[in-house]
């Protein structure tokens, strides 16, 4: 082999390593670009998941189911109803008592259907004086025994008695 013919294959040689990694360079670049793309489209699809997992703000029983699979809901679409395992009472509190009524207040409260009464605290009041019934909306977590869990059922009607400062009644209605 001449020394032209050798620098002659050297440089093809050259030329062809030099082709091979630019080669290696762009296919490196297009994985990185597609892996990039990936990586985006599972990070929006895990954003989608995750905004469509339904949670509850509490502990609680689905006790009707709206939708079946593979229905299409919008945001303000209801889903499921779920009641939850606190028992809690609703009850609506007289204008003219509202001020006495502050969360932490005891109650007592009667469930005739079961003949059973119970005690509980005031948990939560609505903002605000109802302008129609003039009564102002209030919740309570009530204390409950294992052994009567299995007797009470949500919606059942209730006397409220409230404790210090006054004992007064109202009516409300157990959930």
């Amino acid at each position: 082999m001449s020394s032209a013919s050798a620098k002659h294959s050297a440089a093809e040689a050259l030329e062809a390593a030099e082709s091979a990694v630019a080669l290696a360079e762009a296919d490196l670049t297009l994985a990185q670009a597609r892996l990039s793309e990936a990586q985006t489209r599972l990070a929006q699809a895990e954003r989608d998941v995750a905004q469509a997992r339904i949670r509850a703000p509490f502990a609680g029983i689905i006790t009707e189911q709206y939708l079946t699979p593979n229905m299409h809901a919008g945001r303000a679409t209801p889903l499921l109803r779920v009641v939850s395992d606190d028992l809690r009472l609703r009850f609506a509190v007289p204008e003219t008592l509202a001020p006495s009524v502050r969360p932490g207040l005891p109650v007592r409260v009667r469930l005739a259907a079961v003949d059973v009464e119970l005690a509980g605290t005031v948990e939560r009041l609505a903002p605000e004086v109802d302008p129609a019934s003039r009564h102002q909306k209030a919740e309570a977590v009530l204390t409950v025994p294992d052994t009567l869990r299995a007797r009470l059922s949500s919606g059942l009607l209730a006397e409220v008695f409230l404790q210090p400062p006054a004992e007064t009644r109202t009516s409300g209605t157990h959930h």
